[in-house]
């Protein structure tokens, strides 16, 4: 193999891990809103839309900030793991009662996303992240794994 080609085999792993670690803070960071929010309102968590809707706006602002910055395409890339994943996820949470609304949902949403990928012409690098997310998704959903 190229020497190339490792380098973008050790990219795209690197790209995953990042994604995965960055998965994590994100639902300790949604459980700590979701918990301020619970503890402040007296609301319970099941029924805090507040919660999710305050989540989504810090996970939106972060988003906007990396992508503003002058981070390697690879960090972003990893980055982007973070609110792709999440989207999906709360689909499946706030709509798990109906799977067909869920996967509706997010395949519009994936699909938007690259589209935007096409059009813009990114580096291969968010279309990892973008197909990486989405085989985690389908994964989580044919073993009915349980966040």
């Amino acid at each position: 193999m190229k020497r190339s080609s490792w380098k973008k085999i050790l990219e795209a792993i690197g790209i995953a891990v990042i994604g995965f670690a960055l998965f994590n803070v994100a639902f300790m960071m949604f459980a700590g809103i979701l918990g301020l929010i619970t503890l402040i309102t007296n609301t319970p968590a099941q029924n805090n839309t507040l919660g999710f809707v305050l989540f989504m706006l810090v996970l939106a602002g972060l988003t906007i900030l990396v992508f503003r910055s002058k981070l390697s395409v690879s960090l972003k890339a990893g980055y982007l793991c973070m609110p792709v994943m999440t989207v999906l996820v709360m689909f499946g949470v706030l709509f798990y009662q109906n799977q067909i609304l869920v996967f509706g949902l997010s395949g519009l949403f994936i699909g938007i996303l690259l589209g935007i990928y096409w059009v813009k012409k990114l580096p291969w690098q968010y279309l990892f992240s973008v197909l990486y997310c989405t085989a985690l998704g389908i994964i989580i959903a044919l073993f009915n794994v349980q966040i």
